[in-house]
C-alpha cells in the first residue's frame, strides 16, 4: 500500500530552536543600588513590627482617610499622634 495513507515512514518535524537567545549575555538590570551604604556601628537594626488594633470602624477608617489625607504611612502617623501626645502629657 502506497499514497497517503501509508504512514509508516512518517515522523514528525523537530522545531528549529533559536539557539541565539541561549548565547547571549544579556540579562535582566539589577535593582540593587549600586553603592551600598555602610552602617553605623552604633546604630541598631530596625526591626519591623505589625500591630492589630481593634475598634469601632468609623474611627478606624477616619484614621486611614486622616492618613491618606495627609499622605503618611500609618506608623508615621502613629508616631506624630504619640509625639503630641507626650508633649501634653509630660
Amino acid at each position: 500500500m502506497s499514497g497517503i495513507d501509508d504512514l509508516s515512514d512518517f515522523s514528525p518535524r523537530k522545531p528549529k530552536l533559536d539557539t541565539s537567545l541561549l548565547n547571549r549575555e544579556e540579562k535582566w538590570p539589577s535593582r540593587a543600588p549600586e553603592v551600598v551604604p555602610e552602617p553605623d556601628s552604633d546604630a541598631k537594626p530596625l526591626l519591623d513590627w505589625q500591630v492589630s488594633i481593634r475598634g469601632p470602624r468609623p474611627m478606624l477608617e477616619e484614621f486611614k482617610r486622616l492618613c491618606k489625607r495627609e499622605r503618611r504611612e500609618y506608623w508615621d502617623m502613629l508616631r506624630i499622634m504619640m509625639d503630641e501626645y507626650n508633649k501634653n502629657h509630660k
